[in-house]
């Protein structure tokens, strides 16, 4: 039997989608809940009866990106019996979605605090969690995904994958156009 959502918990799952994209531009420290809120489509006193506060909205908004990585991950790993090559898959898509990589990169940044430090944690954990139930990689196989993954994710913000330069090159992987 399929749970009908309340309209409460439909409309966290969307401002937690609309999270990641303002997050995505300023950071944790630098945008205001004001902004999400104007973003959403809702009030600032509506946000603050979803979330008691932004550290519990960014907490949120980062698991919104957790359970998206995961079921991708689950999905290539399903599809394709070679786990690297899933995993090479998963890491092109995740890496095109901009949004989603700056948002990883703030999360991590502000990892000093407690709450979203337990949810960067769990994210990776989820992830590896999945990986294990749904391949035979050993750990090796998929410590050098989430490794080429960080790389990946951090080129394309800085803009190294649209840069001609032998570093951009060397470190994204490209030739010369």
């Amino acid at each position: 039997m399929s749970r009908t959502l309340s309209t409460s918990d439909a409309r966290r799952q969307e401002v937690d989608a609309v999270a990641v994209e303002v997050f995505s531009r300023r950071g944790f420290y630098a945008t205001t809940t004001t902004e999400i809120a104007r973003a959403a489509g809702i009030s600032q006193a509506y946000l603050y009866k979803l979330y008691p506060d932004k550290t519990s909205l960014f907490v949120a908004a980062l698991k919104h990106c957790g359970a998206r990585l995961a079921a991708l991950v689950e999905e290539l790993l399903a599809r394709d019996e070679d786990g690297e090559r899933a995993l090479r898959s998963a890491a092109g898509d995740i890496a095109g979605d901009r949004d989603l990589v700056r948002f990883l990169a703030h999360a991590a940044c502000a990892a000093h605090e407690p709450e979203i430090r337990a949810a960067v944690a769990e994210c990776y954990a989820t992830q590896y969690a999945v990986i294990r139930a749904h391949s035979a990689l050993p750990d090796e196989a998929i410590r050098r995904y989430f490794a080429e993954s960080l790389l990946d994710n951090q080129m394309r913000v800085i803009g190294a994958d649209r840069t001609d330069a032998p570093w951009a090159r060397a470190l994204t992987g490209t030739t010369p156009a």
